[in-house]
């Protein structure tokens, strides 16, 4: 039998074996501690007395596993009012997401971003393939308004302008809109 020679070529250049290459004239090829760098088309060339093949390429993908890079942060919101929470992470794509309150799993949170009234703790853990990473802990504060003067009845004469007011305490800045008869009234803030 005649012997037969391997040489493995990354993106058809030749390689060498090294502390991340092993086995570069083998028939098997190991590639130790992968790095995004080691992502490529990899092909050995088959040789013999009489002739060379090549193989066709086998691809090596990458998977980064997911950081978050932008965790969610605390908010504090009026009693009514809602609050979104996101987060952004580099990594390799697709992502999954799953939110958690108080520690617990929020069964439809599952999007980069949510919207919620409820006071507690935030988190979030991202997936992909490779791994996944869970957020820091924000913390949604829910500030009651307190009205402390209701508005009062008026008396108006045709053509006149009468004002309402109302007063409240809170810790926040706040936003009003007024209402006639249920219905918004537009400018009325």
């Amino acid at each position: 039998p005649e012997s037969v020679s391997y040489q493995w070529q990354k993106h058809g250049t030749n390689l060498m074996d090294d502390g991340n290459i092993l086995g570069s004239t083998h028939s098997t090829l190991t590639v130790s501690n992968v790095q995004d760098a080691d992502a490529a088309n990899y092909q050995t060339v088959v040789s013999d007395a009489y002739a060379s093949v090549t193989t066709s390429n086998a691809v090596l993908t990458v998977i980064d596993p997911p950081v978050i890079t932008v965790p969610p942060t605390n908010k504090t919101i009026l009693g009514g009012d809602t609050a979104t929470f996101s987060v952004s992470a580099s990594g390799t794509a697709p992502f999954t997401y799953q939110w958690l309150f108080n520690g617990g799993n929020l069964p439809s949170a599952i999007a980069s971003s949510i919207s919620t009234t409820n006071a507690g703790y935030y988190s979030v853990v991202v997936s992909n393939y490779a791994g996944s990473a869970t957020s820091s802990v924000a913390t949604l504060t829910v500030i009651p308004a307190i009205i402390t003067q209701q508005p009062q009845n008026k008396l108006a004469v045709l053509g006149s302008s009468p004002a309402f007011s109302v007063g409240i305490s809170n810790l926040v800045p706040t936003t009003y809109q007024w209402y006639s008869s249920n219905l918004a009234t537009a400018g009325a803030t």
